[in-house]
């Protein structure tokens, strides 16, 4: 059993088989903007996701309270026009700390038809479906709004980062 933790990125970010090992937590990377008079007092603290036993729980934690949170998977290793990619927006607050920060998270069950496949309630980018390597084979992107919707952070980490370059350009690597 392969246990890959965040802490290291999410290169491997289910390196986890159905055996229901989480793969920790991960500090989002410093925000690269380099505007001295912007005042970063919103941001995405840490984020992290596990899956085990048919289900995949996502998680992200922002400095205070979010808006738009969304989660975007593509299984980047496959060299057809026709990857499979998801998006997925229905974070729920599951804890608010005395600190003022959020945590949220996102739950989705496998499934192995993507017919079957439904945006915030399953995803088809599991062990299942594409094997044993399945984690090394996929890039996500998380990216977090303020409340207000005034800031944005993001990070993105697995199998080919610049896949979400437009999107986000916090990499998060080994």
């Amino acid at each position: 059993m392969t246990k890959y933790s965040l802490l290291i990125g999410l290169v491997a970010l289910f390196g986890c088989t159905s055996t229901g090992k989480d793969t920790g937590e991960t500090a989002a990377p410093a925000d690269t903007d380099t505007d001295t008079d912007v005042d970063v007092d919103w941001e995405l603290v840490t984020f992290s996701g596990s899956c085990a036993d048919g289900v995949c729980i996502y998680s992200m934690t922002t400095s205070r309270a979010a808006g738009l949170l969304e989660l975007w998977i593509a299984e980047t290793a496959d060299p057809s026009d026709a990857r499979w990619t998801e998006t997925h927006d229905a974070f729920e607050l599951k804890t608010s700390n005395a600190d003022g920060s959020e945590v949220y998270e996102l739950r989705l069950d496998w499934v192995t038809d993507y017919t079957l496949q439904v945006a915030n309630e399953s995803t088809l980018l599991n062990e299942d479906v594409l094997g044993a390597t399945w984690a090394d084979r996929l890039t996500w992107s998380f990216e977090a709004e303020s409340a207000d919707g005034t800031e944005y952070d993001c990070a993105v980490t697995g199998e080919n980062p610049g896949y979400y370059s437009e999107r986000c350009t916090n990499i998060v690597t080994e």
